[in-house]
């Protein structure tokens, strides 16, 4: 933080707010967004209509020390993030990858890499459609334009 204070233009008032209390925490907090995904839209492979990303890794349980436990993504093996998983209730602020409105156990499939990569797709689509419009982009627009830029969806 000093580096940053003493090398980097705008940091000079820069602070920590909150770290992660131990090494090891996978999670601490998560912003609210206008829907969380749930352990159970993930167990029987749930397809929103708003889907914008596929969650397809299992869901990872490390609530026992060295004793992770994986639970399968049902249906065909995937669900669908919601796009209102991604969306906050203030205007143009929207979330990616970890930061995603999930609960614990989605949250241990959506954190990876590969969701995280196609969350951030689907927010950067929204936020660029909301600086075209000046307005919140319905879920429909958001898939047209992923599925244009053949993201998979």
């Amino acid at each position: 933080m000093e580096v940053l204070r003493a090398e980097v233009a705008g940091f000079e008032n820069c602070h920590i707010v909150n770290t992660g209390p131990q090494i090891g925490i996978r999670e601490a907090w998560r912003p609210k967004a206008q829907y969380v995904l749930k352990r159970e839209d993930l167990a029987v492979g749930r397809k929103f209509d708003s889907g914008i990303a596929r969650a397809a890794w299992p869901m990872e349980d490390h609530s026992k020390p060295g004793k992770p436990s994986y639970h399968p993504i049902g249906g065909e093996g995937y669900g669908l993030i919601p796009i209102e998983s991604l969306s906050t209730k203030t205007p143009n602020l929207w979330l990616a990858g970890r930061t995603i409105g999930a609960d614990a156990a989605a949250y241990g499939s959506i954190r990876v890499m590969g969701t995280s990569f196609a969350t951030g797709q689907a927010a950067g689509v929204a936020a660029a459609l909301f600086a075209q419009q000046d307005e919140p982009p319905q879920s429909h627009e958001v898939i047209a334009e992923l599925v244009a830029q053949e993201a998979l969806i």
